[in-house]
């Protein structure tokens, strides 16, 4: 949501050959960019990393795991590492957001020295993020493969009622988990181009279209979760049609909405 709301300001800078905002304003509008794209990344971790834990784990681990404190902390961690790794280089005098006069779009200021380094940096935090992410799903997708034969062949009658139960659990864990794999695929694909891109080297003249690629994921998401998900596509639908009524489980400030439109 962050890097979309400042899509507009990225375009009309990319079509001006002279910085069409004042400095403050194209500080800020990188640092919304770096922190919507660090958070998504540090969160599609998290989200991989919950998902092993449901599907592998004992329900007294994943009890112990997803507490409210822990879940408080994984929440304030998904902003305060992207966060840190925005201002702490420049504290220290390694780059700085604002204007890169090389791709004409607010994000590393490309009068700074160390500018490349600066961009390069946001890799501490992807790179790591994406070797969780795929150690994750390989081991989800092993215990999916080895869990789904035992669970398909009962032992005995006595327990084929039990294991249809588990057999239909297991599958609404698998088919969550295949969606946001979807999703974790789209950001991979539409990241990794532009991170390698991001080191220095010749290769800075693609950095503009791979930085569109980059863009688009955060618009293409929602697309993603409305096609995917039967719970988003209703509420997403309701929303369009200003259906406020039929949107389930409604919050306070949609239920305000549809005693306005009354």
């Amino acid at each position: 949501m962050l890097t979309c709301a400042v899509l507009p300001f990225q375009a009309v800078s990319l079509l001006n050959e002279i910085p069409p905002f004042p400095a403050f304003l194209c500080r800020a509008v990188a640092i919304f960019v770096w922190l919507g794209l660090g958070s998504s990344v540090v969160n599609l971790a998290l989200i991989a990393f919950i998902r092993y834990s449901i599907i592998t784990k004992s329900r007294s681990y994943f009890d112990r795991l997803l507490t409210k404190a822990k879940l408080f902390l994984f929440v304030c961690g998904a902003w305060v590492v992207p966060f840190s790794f925005i201002f702490l280089p420049p504290a220290f005098d390694v780059g700085a957001v604002g204007y890169a006069q090389r791709y004409k779009i607010c994000t590393a200021d490309s009068t700074h020295p160390l500018s490349d380094v600066y961009a390069a940096s946001g890799l501490i935090v992807e790179l790591p993020c994406l070797v969780l992410i795929v150690f994750c799903y390989v081991k989800i997708y092993r215990f999916v493969r080895n869990a789904g034969r035992n669970l398909i062949q009962p032992k005995n009658r006595l327990t084929i009622t039990e294991d249809h139960e588990k057999l239909a659990i297991f599958r609404r864990q698998v088919k969550v988990t295949k969606n946001l794999f979807i999703v974790v695929c789209t950001y991979v694909i539409c990241v990794m181009p532009f991170g390698f891109n991001s080191l220095p080297g010749p290769t800075y003249p693609l950095i503009p279209w791979t930085l569109l690629l980059l863009f688009t994921n955060s618009c293409l998401n929602p697309i993603i979760y409305g096609l995917k998900h039967p719970q988003f596509k209703e509420v997403f639908w309701s929303i369009m049609t200003l259906s406020w009524r039929n949107i389930p489980e409604p919050s306070s400030l949609i239920t305000s909405f549809s005693n306005i439109s009354t």
